[in-house]
């Protein structure tokens, strides 16, 4: 059985803290300031937190004109939300699911196409939307219907590229769906010459854009297109490699505004509580994602546990009615809905795989194999993680397994677990660990599996400065303001904030905003 705890602390021994001195005055000052702001708020006012600023620029003053006219086209007709619906990540997640129809009569908003090019691959307040394994090579292009843009994370804009009518490239012999807007995912080859891993990067942005787009009631589908069409339609260069192709626009019904989904039970077992909402934003999450293996030796709960296997490879909690019959899609999409991953997961209690269809796990080992799976992959920093996420492939006659799209699978699965421990506070890490994929086998309890393919390992643990809610380096004002926010509340209400839960006791009151206090003004160590 997984070992958890449920009272959690910040732990800094050994790591390069600022002294902590006594605060007494700055703490009750402190205290009266949010007891003050939480009677205001229970009086009937509302504080809400902005998000990013959503507005694409051009870097480039010859695409000007193609702006204008791209956002002229959706003045009139358009009647959808622009901004992002303002509920938890996981409910988000939830809703993921491909679509391949849409309203070819209304544009998509450049306020829009904004907010899922940040999401896919941008910049945040903790570095990146997604982690990167090396230097972030994929780049993203934009076509609408006057032009095909380049997209530049670092200022959040977008330079013409070539102008004219791109989107119905990729169509001879590819898979290919019409749309006001079409993005086509590539692959830098001199920065990640290894084409599969690059195609496990490009699966970290390809889920942002499926879960941005669905906040934003937009759709899309990852598509596998005639890529030399691609490639010689806009002239890229020879070290660039397309690899998809993803439509964006407005749903037809019975899809529009996701209509078609009903809430239904949420997945639970004997093993793994029933998963609850973090009341994280997915552009909060977004803006939480970074790699970090400092995490403080308090093990991961059941419930915390729950939650990352579940975005990992779980089902959704609504019911596709539109469906026949009707079904429950999965956090991740999979290339012709095949699903050949395995999840397994590693603490100090033993090796388990999980069961996405009951929402549970069984057990392969029950002893600590940290260690020996750290080792195994080549990852030796691992070996203390608290909880060691391991994924693999079952391979059979479709040739597609353990190719490419199998590495996509392998990013899609990483990225949903950095946004559900972005969640509920925790801090993740992802590596290779395909290497010697005996000796990983061997290390999970699976030796003489032979169709078994270990592919990568990811680790979560709890923060050394758990108080850090926006991880922006330092327990401010904006981390107790998020505290305050969430005070009072459970983990089914409407306001619950699992990274403010800071004694994972399931409620937020008067303890957490004290443990939150003493931390106030620490800075976490500088990374190198």
């Amino acid at each position: 059985m997984f070992i958890c705890s449920g009272f959690h602390t910040a732990t800094v021994s050994g790591k390069c803290w600022n002294t902590k001195k006594t605060r007494i005055l700055p703490l009750c000052i402190l205290l009266v300031f949010l007891l003050l702001f939480l009677t205001l708020s229970n009086q009937g006012f509302t504080v809400k937190i902005k998000g990013h600023d959503s507005q694409i620029v051009s870097d480039h003053n010859a695409s000007e004109n193609s702006f204008t006219q791209f956002e002229a086209g959706t003045s009139d007709k358009n009647v959808y939300k622009d901004s992002p619906k303002d509920m938890p990540v996981e409910t988000v997640i939830s809703r993921r699911m491909s679509l391949r129809q849409y309203d070819l009569n209304v544009a998509v908003p450049w306020e829009s196409v904004s907010k899922v090019l940040w999401a896919a691959y941008g910049y945040s307040w903790s570095g990146r939307t997604v982690p990167s394994l090396s230097a972030y090579p994929v780049i993203i292009y934009v076509c609408n219907e006057t032009a095909a843009y380049k997209f530049v994370p670092k200022n959040k804009s977008l330079t013409l590229f070539k102008a004219g009518d791109y989107r119905g490239l990729g169509l001879d012999g590819g898979w290919s769906y019409d749309a006001p807007t079409q993005l086509y995912i590539v692959l830098d080859m001199n920065t990640s010459p290894d084409i599969l891993w690059g195609n496990a990067e490009s699966g970290c942005a390809i889920q942002n854009i499926y879960l941005m787009a669905n906040a934003l009631d937009l759709g899309t589908v990852c598509t596998y297109p005639n890529r030399t069409d691609i490639h010689q339609g806009l002239g890229l260069p020879l070290n660039e490699n397309v690899l998809y192709k993803m439509p964006l626009g407005y749903p037809l019904p019975p899809y529009a505004s996701y209509e078609n989904l009903v809430p239904t039970f949420r997945p639970s077992s004997l093993e793994l509580p029933e998963i609850q909402d973090s009341n994280v934003s997915l552009e909060e999450a977004l803006d939480s994602v970074f790699s970090s293996d400092d995490w403080s030796n308090d093990p991961v709960t059941f419930q915390e546990l729950s939650q990352i296997l579940w975005a990992s490879y779980g089902y959704s909690y609504n019911e596709d009615t539109a469906a026949i019959p009707p079904t429950r899609h999965r956090t991740v999409p999979s290339a012709h809905g095949y699903y050949p991953m395995k999840v397994y997961a590693a603490d100090s209690s033993g090796v388990y795989e999980y069961l996405p269809e009951q929402h549970t796990l069984t057990a392969i080992v029950n002893e600590d194999r940290r260690l020996s799976i750290a080792q195994a992959s080549g990852n030796a920093w691992a070996s203390s993680a608290p909880l060691i996420i391991a994924v693999a492939y079952v391979e059979d006659s479709r040739p597609w397994i353990g190719g490419e799209e199998t590495y996509v699978e392998a990013g899609l699965i990483a990225q949903n677990v950095y946004l559900e421990s972005a969640g509920w506070g925790l801090i993740a890490d992802w590596s290779k660990a395909n290497t010697n994929e005996e000796a990983v086998k061997e290390a999970l309890g699976l030796t003489g599996q032979t169709q078994l393919h270990p592919v990568s390992i990811i680790t979560v643990g709890h923060p050394l400065l758990p108080a850090d809610l926006n991880r922006d380096g330092v327990v401010n004002i904006l981390d107790m303001f998020r505290i305050a926010l969430a005070f009072g509340s459970r983990p089914w209400e409407p306001r619950w904030n699992g990274m403010a839960d800071m004694n994972r006791d399931g409620v937020i009151n008067i303890i957490d905003i004290y443990l939150a206090a003493k931390d106030f003004g620490l800075r976490a160590p500088a990374t190198t």
